[in-house]
């Protein structure tokens, strides 16, 4: 008897702590961060993010073994049976997303021939929030599709990557046209730019002028950029880049397992084909985080010291070589499709190696 009741208080301590614990990491998860910051302080966070897991588990395994009364196996079923029960949910909702990305990627397709070149080319993106009051919508891949020859017209327009292409829809289009006198023209101030660097895998990101500068020396010489509204079935090709869908982060998502974690992002080219527009290239890159195998509360974040109470995830993506950011992919994207360049994904920034300046507003 005595030895049941030291098994008991010893059962009760380790719930108490064990649930005090599981309570500071979820009500004040930044806590967690800060300890973590410390050298010192590393094995008590480990300590503390596992404690949700770890209290959940022990009552369960303490329920049981109160409720079956068969001695420490009670212990070891209630554990086990809390830990299935876990499970089930977190299979059923990372199989519906492995799902999901299965379709998005089913319909990928490179039947396409680079580099690109026509006499008109659409570039569909979302537009909301790009440029600033009273600048031209031609800016970026805009410019660089007319400075280096790609197209004798270029026409910008919001849609993304909907699978809808209305011929009759009316965009602006984009021009170079000799005059003596050229029309002002806004061009944007702060457009990002991304290269691919001639290392194997390097890129760098940074803010460049140099597309814009060229513009801006064409229109002194007399090459005037002219814009005007013209019919979207004037387009010999069509470039398409966008979100099909966005997910959440791990942080947004939080202890909401049910949360829709997955975003996909889609690159295609359409050409003019004798029934419309022919899709020619596709190419999804999905990145989901999934529940790990049980559901386990924790924490999560660490930007600017704050921490969120969150569900255990890890991310999968749909190409084992993505890069972390789409802006790469994007990049790499373009310079299969203008350069014919690799869809090779980049990797860790390498230093060193002249840049190649494959440029993009998006």
């Amino acid at each position: 008897m005595r030895i049941v009741n030291v098994a008991s208080e010893l059962t009760s301590s380790w719930l108490l702590v064990t649930g005090l614990a599981a309570a500071l990491t979820l009500l004040a998860p930044s806590i967690v961060i800060l300890v973590a910051i410390t050298v010192i302080g590393i094995p008590l966070a480990i300590a503390l993010a596992l404690a949700p897991l770890v209290f959940i588990v022990s009552l369960g395994g303490a329920l049981a073994h109160r409720w079956l009364k068969v001695g420490a196996m009670g212990y070891v079923i209630g554990a086990g049976a809390t830990l299935l029960l876990l499970s089930v949910p977190a299979h059923f909702i990372n199989a519906d997303l492995s799902r999901r990305m299965s379709e998005l990627v089913a319909d990928d397709r490179d039947t396409f021939s680079p580099p690109l070149k026509a006499g008109t080319i659409a570039i569909r993106q979302d537009l909301e929030g790009w440029f600033e009051r009273g600048e031209t919508r031609c800016s970026g891949l805009c410019m660089l599709l007319l400075l280096d020859g790609h197209a004798a017209r270029v026409m910008t327009l919001d849609g993304g990557v909907t699978p809808d292409i209305d011929p009759t829809r009316k965009v602006l289009s984009f021009r170079m046209e000799r005059r003596d006198r050229c029309p002002y023209v806004k061009l944007s101030s702060s457009n990002e730019m991304y290269f691919i660097s001639e290392e194997p895998g390097g890129w760098s990101r940074g803010l460049d002028q140099k597309t814009n500068q060229r513009m801006r020396a064409q229109i002194g010489l007399g090459n005037c950029l002219i814009q005007e509204t013209v019919a979207l079935g004037l387009a010999d090709a069509i470039i398409s880049v966008g979100a099909v869908n966005r997910g959440l982060s791990v942080e947004a998502a939080g202890l909401d397992p049910f949360a829709d974690t997955l975003t996909a992002h889609r690159y295609s080219v359409h050409l003019r084909a004798a029934s419309g527009y022919a899709e020619v290239y596709r190419q999804t890159n999905v990145v989901t985080y999934k529940l790990a195998p049980v559901l386990a509360p924790t924490v999560g974040g660490g930007f600017q010291l704050e921490g969120t109470a969150v569900l255990a995830r890890f991310e999968e993506r749909s190409d084992k070589g993505a890069a972390s950011y789409p802006d790469r992919d994007r990049t790499l994207f373009l310079q299969k499709i203008l350069r014919g360049g690799t869809t090779r994904k980049a990797e860790a920034p390498k230093s060193g190696g002249a840049a190649l300046r494959l440029n993009q507003s998006f």
